[in-house]
């Protein structure tokens, strides 16, 4: 028999817009932790018990949970309150697939296993709900626990403000069906899509929320017809697009966007386009540890910047790659890369599947894997 403790505190909201209005049942369940093939991750056998309590989204998405357990000489269970439709983590070590701009095309074949899956924009070419629905399928079809998506340029039927939006598009998405297979689509906000758990002390675990900014938008340059654009800097309606981004005091650790921001793997062989200057300035400020985008295909690649400690500037920056067959990196406590510190360090991951040629060769990039220990927000 394994005697447990469970305590559990809320900590106040970091974010206002974490999922404002909707209703989850919270549930009890107990997990063992089992090693599988990356040796230092685990699987979580999530069995649930009963109901416990029902409460807002706004509480249990930044509700910061004690465990405390007594361990047997075999197993560790411990019995913990967490929301029925997210996954925990066993460790702060995280696993992270990126990947981006798929225009259409079906990449599941070479899209290795993780933790979570980020697609960073353009599922369709398009923009059809068929495409999308074919999007949706391969998508809801891996085996990651967390799959986050946001939309890009090419993917009309999902901007409201678009000629060619298609509701039923966003249902697809965002639909109850969708969360069970671990789909979180975000646009213009902030979620909570896990939790992972962490050791501070022998008997004793604490559950942290990860929290995920998404954000579609992007500059015109051209003067297209694409969705969720705006006109380039400077301009009020690109101050609008990032004004509502997390600060640093929210402690959102991932942001996932389309488009690039300034002078981050964002050029391309098209005159007068590039990365958007107010994006930046709302990345430099929040100084979140991964930013996951796409958009221009050529400009492929991993850059690691790290902060000045006086202001927003950058002290530091390098590309760890462009392009390379497989690309991984393991910037956690254990990894080849130096670990990540809140604060400090921002990778930047341009995830683009096409190249800059698209359809006109057989080429394809590498999904980017991205492995994070994550640290304790400052806020709590």
């Amino acid at each position: 028999m394994v005697a447990v403790l469970a305590a559990i505190s809320l900590a106040k909201p970091i974010a206002s817009n974490l999922g404002r209005g909707q209703i989850k049942p919270w549930r009890s369940f107990i997990y063992r932790d089992t090693p599988d093939s990356f040796g230092k991750l685990c699987h979580i056998r999530l069995v649930p018990l009963v109901p416990t309590r029902h409460s807002s989204i706004n509480t249990w998405c930044t509700a910061n949970m004690t465990i405390m357990a007594l361990r047997s000489s075999h197993l560790e269970h411990t019995v913990m309150k967490v929301p029925s439709d997210l996954v925990v983590f066993p460790s702060k070590t995280i696993r992270i697939v990126c990947i981006s701009d798929t225009h259409g095309e079906d990449p599941s074949l070479r899209i290795p296993p993780g933790d979570i899956l980020i697609h960073a924009g353009d599922l369709t070419d398009p923009g059809s709900l068929l495409e999308l629905e074919r999007a949706y399928q391969w998508i809801s079809k891996l085996s990651h626990p967390v799959k986050v998506v946001v939309a890009g340029n090419h993917d009309v039927s999902l901007d409201s403000t678009h000629p060619s939006f298609r509701k039923e598009a966003v249902d697809l998405f965002t639909s109850p069906k969708a969360l069970s297979h671990g789909i979180h689509y975000l646009d213009r906000q902030v979620r909570t899509v896990a939790y992972y758990s962490e050791s501070r002390e022998p008997g004793k675990k604490t559950l942290q929320p990860l929290n995920i900014y998404g954000n579609p938008l992007q500059p015109d340059f051209l003067d297209t017809d694409y969705a969720f654009t705006y006109a380039p800097w400077p301009s009020s309606a690109a101050t609008q697009a990032w004004q509502d981004a997390p600060d640093s005091a929210s402690g959102v650790p991932i942001w996932v966007m389309h488009g690039p921001p300034k002078d981050r793997l964002d050029w391309i062989d098209i005159d007068r386009l590039e990365g958007c200057v107010a994006q930046a300035r709302a990345i430099a400020s929040s100084r979140p540890l991964l930013c996951v985008f796409g958009h221009y295909h050529v400009s492929n690649g991993v850059e690691r910047v790290k902060w000045r400690d006086d202001g927003d500037g950058v002290a530091a920056s390098k590309v760890l790659s462009k392009p390379t067959h497989a690309p991984a990196y393991d910037f956690s406590s254990e990894g080849h890369e130096p670990p990540l510190h809140s604060g400090n360090d921002t990778v930047f991951v341009n995830a683009a599947w096409m190249t800059g040629r698209k359809r006109e060769v057989a080429d394809r990039y590498d999904p980017v894997i991205i492995t994070i220990s994550f640290e304790t927000p400052n806020i709590f």
